[in-house]
């Protein structure tokens, strides 16, 4: 029975969305587990950036 469905799936060409929805899935939990993980890290990199973001009260210029 799988093996029909797996058959199915792919004359209809169904299968790259299965695949491509599971890749995303897996790309939203890295990114999730990422910045679960250097949110919580004291890194100089991260509040160099935050700091210059929040100091910035000049006007901008388009």
């Amino acid at each position: 029975m799988l093996q029909s469905f797996l058959h199915s799936l792919v004359e209809s060409n169904a299968l790259w969305l299965i695949w491509a929805a599971v890749g995303v899935l897996i790309l939203g939990f890295c990114i999730l587990f990422a910045s679960v993980v250097l949110g919580d890290s004291d890194e100089p990199l991260y509040n160099a950036a935050s700091a210059t973001r929040r100091d910035d009260d000049g006007s901008m210029i388009v």
